[in-house]
């Protein structure tokens, strides 16, 4: 049996109403679960697309928000000790790069299981079940470059009056917690820096706008 509920009252249009729901949802599951109905069923919820809603959208943190929609996967507990490589897989995989197709795909899976292993980059879906290589990019993906949201490392400046105050925070932040013990630990200061980088997205996904 296959069952889809898609509900968007409280989550569209609005950043904050959705937690309304939070009780109602956590009072559902625990009756699927008393009833015994978790131990057959997988219980998926999730997203399809991040918060996109009011100007917090238009910051770095609101387009990357809006790419990275959640998703929870909960599985029977017989399930997980009858195939602990499965869901060492799907644990792996919560850090690798997925996306709706890969749900997809482990969805299939279900109806023609051929083991664990390590997925393949060149498919646009991997099941969940297999490893999602480390390699894998939006372009293995076939994610569009406006919808990646993968960051890469770029070179700052030491000049650059954002990387100083950061260094300086993290410097007070270390100094502070050791000066209740300033007798055993020295006081931190900055001596040569050699190099500083940040995670930058994208250019496509910074300047795009609509969806």
């Amino acid at each position: 049996k296959f069952l889809i509920h898609f509900y968007t009252p409280l989550s569209h249009d609005d950043n904050n109403k959705i937690t309304q729901a939070d009780g109602d949802l956590k009072d559902f599951i625990h009756d699927l679960e008393t009833g015994g109905f978790l131990n057959n069923t997988l219980l998926v919820v999730m997203a399809d697309h991040g918060a996109r809603f009011a100007d917090v959208r238009r910051t770095l943190s609101g387009k990357l928000e809006e790419r990275l929609p959640y998703v929870s996967l909960l599985f029977p507990p017989w399930f997980e000790k009858k195939y602990p490589d499965l869901i060492r897989n799907v644990k792996t995989n919560a850090n690798r790069l997925t996306t709706h197709f890969d749900l997809h795909e482990t969805f299939n899976d279900f109806l023609r299981f051929d083991g664990a292993g390590l997925g393949d980059v060149k498919n646009r879906g991997i099941s969940l079940f297999k490893e999602i290589p480390k390699s894998r990019t939006c372009a293995h993906a076939d994610v569009a470059p406006h919808w990646c949201a993968c960051l890469a490392w770029k070179n700052v400046s030491q000049t650059d009056p954002d990387a100083k105050r950061a260094l300086q925070t993290v410097l007070d932040t270390l100094n502070n917690y050791t000066q209740d013990f300033r007798s055993e630990c020295s006081l931190l200061s900055i001596g040569n820096i050699t190099m500083l980088s940040k995670m930058h997205a994208s250019d496509d996904v910074l300047k795009f706008k609509q969806t």
